[in-house]
């Protein structure tokens, strides 16, 4: 794996540094708050990738294709029955 994985390699050390330092001023809950929604957009866009690559799957496939992408296949099965009941 490359050594770099997880770095901004887009991103200049300057602008690196400002992200770093803004982050650095953000409270506890900020942070909580930041998290959350980037794990709420990662998976928006996962799902929209899900739909663009298999335009028939209905709100339940979608979601349960997710949950084989996020936790594997397995995970995915066991978790079926609820997805639908939590879908109604």
């Amino acid at each position: 794996m490359d050594d770099r994985f997880g770095e901004m390699l887009d991103t200049s050390p300057e602008g690196r540094t400002r992200y770093f330092d803004l982050l650095a001023r953000l409270t506890p809950a900020e942070r909580a708050r930041k998290v959350i929604s980037l794990g709420r957009a990662a998976r928006a866009f996962a799902r929209a990738g899900i739909r663009r690559s298999q335009p028939g799957a209905g709100p339940h496939a979608v979601e349960l294709e997710l949950l084989a992408r996020m936790y594997g296949p397995a995970v995915a099965r066991r978790l079926a029955p609820f997805v639908h009941a939590a879908r109604g």
